[in-house]
């Protein structure tokens, strides 16, 4: 135990779609980011009042709580507990905050399924009035929550593309009407081509326009994998340039108590490839030799393949015997 209140290891997750696994990992990292600093509290002024074994002296047998676990946390604290030496004067509701945050967490945990948006937005709530009367620094999460939230109900339940991915998806879809054309001229002048062979005088002008078109395909078809290739690049740089505690990690380290990632996938052995649960889609046809590459490199941490969770900045855990391992960051660089 510390007398000083070390760094929250739970920042908070900012949903990526309105998907219900977002928003319980969303509302969690709020519950635990808080769960946290009132532990750091707790320990803080009650070590320096009563010792460093404050903590095992408080328990009325022998389990000795978890400092920062939310069942110890928020929990309807009696009046004569200790822990409010180190909370504003006791109040009913201030005993009630704790216990709606308490049951906000058991519902989300254990009763998923039956949630919605009007819901979260409560539970984002019910933590916040809590974080607000005790001062916490995590009070600043609920705004970006609430308006997150907004933005993804606005734009149809999931983040816009960016800018510069917006940019380039219309150049690709340019492209797409381009090479249509292109092979619907092709066609006709395949059909011309055999008419005139029929008519011999007219043959060698239509195998030029055949061949002029057939170069019009493929200078097409190579933009467009340009644009792709661009398109893949965009994607890239947006999850390099996102800053996340597991930066410092390298291939194999353990991965502690960091938030896992939301994203799930199934690393397959027997196809070398990542299987997106949401979609059961190949990460491989979204993110082409990315996925392919990073498949060959995690499955020489986890050979039987199995599943892994991806965070958005791209770096991945799975499951390795009993604990969680760094599996490395999706993009090499």
């Amino acid at each position: 135990m510390s007398e000083e209140i070390a760094p929250n290891p739970y920042p908070l997750i900012l949903p990526q779609s309105l998907v219900l696994g977002q928003l319980v990992a969303s509302l969690g990292s709020f519950i635990k980011g808080t769960a946290w600093e009132i532990g750091e509290r707790f320990d803080a002024i009650l070590a320096h009042r009563h010792g460093p074994e404050w903590l095992s002296q408080m328990s009325s047998d022998h389990h000795i709580p978890n400092l920062h676990d939310p069942d110890f946390v928020f929990n309807w604290h009696p009046e004569e507990s200790i822990l409010w030496e180190a909370l504003p004067p006791f109040s009913i509701d201030l005993q009630k905050r704790f216990g709606r945050v308490r049951w906000t967490r058991n519902r989300w945990e254990h009763d998923a399924a039956n949630q919605s948006i009007p819901a979260f937005l409560n539970g984002i709530d019910q933590v916040k009035r809590l974080t607000f009367a005790l001062g916490l620094t995590t009070t600043s999460y609920a705004p970006l929550l609430v308006e997150r939230t907004s933005v993804l109900q606005k734009a149809g339940g999931v983040l816009p593309p960016t800018a510069i991915e917006l940019e380039i998806q219309q150049q690709k879809e340019a492209a797409e009407e381009a090479r249509k054309a292109a092979e619907d001229a092709l066609a006709i002048a395949v059909a011309a081509a055999a008419q005139a062979e029929e008519m011999g005088a007219q043959a060698v002008a239509a195998r030029k326009v055949k061949n002029d078109a057939i170069q019009q395909v493929i200078e097409v078809k190579a933009e467009i994998a340009r644009l792709e290739n661009e398109l893949l690049k965009a994607g890239s740089l947006s999850r390099q340039s996102l800053f996340e505690q597991a930066d410092e990690l390298q291939s194999g380290d353990p991965w502690g108590d960091l938030p896992l990632g939301v994203r799930t996938l199934t690393l397959k052995a027997n196809m070398v490839e990542l299987m997106d649960k949401t979609t059961e889609t190949l990460l491989s046809q979204q993110l082409g030799l990315v996925a392919t590459e990073a498949a060959q490199r995690w499955l020489e941490i986890m050979p039987s393949g199995g599943q892994v969770h991806l965070t958005p900045a791209g770096h991945a855990a799975g499951l390795v015997g009993n604990r969680f391992v760094y599996l490395g960051r999706l993009d090499t660089f």
